[in-house]
């Protein structure tokens, strides 16, 4: 290996480190309690988002009311979820992705594979975004539809 790929590849490995040194500066160590905010789907019929911080400053419970918007024209899944115990690394950070199965009064079934990112801003605001895919079987177990939702949240103090 020449020099000069030495001294970039060590440069590249360098700026990836302060890239995530950076992202963690940015995050703050939350202050214990309930916060409460919403979703920027603010044309949804509910797009409240909750968090949880317990003593050890870390997310013990996201919930988000969210509304997935489906291939089928005007057809759209209404939905609420809620994260228990996120992976919080670092403090002040927390993440997590999960499938889960959700049905309706009529008999169909939704598979549902989502991503929540957050990050508190300060020590009592947090952002993030939420991600989600919906995979529709009919009462018969046919998959009928696919709805999608992406979305970015903000929480402050209940």
């Amino acid at each position: 290996m020449t020099r000069l790929r030495r001294f970039g590849l060590s440069v590249a490995a360098a700026v990836g480190l302060g890239a995530l040194l950076a992202a963690v500066a940015l995050a703050a160590t939350p202050t214990k309690g309930r916060y409460t905010g919403q979703s920027e789907q603010v044309h949804a019929p509910d797009h409240g988002v909750e968090l949880r911080v317990d003593k050890q400053h870390k997310v013990a419970r996201f919930a988000i009311d969210w509304r997935a918007f489906c291939k089928k024209p005007d057809q759209v899944w209404d939905a609420g979820t809620e994260v228990e115990n996120p992976k919080n690394d670092p403090i002040g950070t927390f993440h997590d992705h999960g499938t889960y199965t959700s049905k309706t009064t009529d008999g169909f079934t939704g598979k549902i594979t989502l991503t929540v990112d957050g990050r508190f801003t300060d020590k009592t605001h947090a952002r993030g975004d939420w991600k989600a895919t919906v995979k529709v079987f009919n009462p018969k177990g046919k998959r009928v539809d696919t709805c999608k939702v992406k979305t970015g949240w903000t929480a402050h103090p209940a």
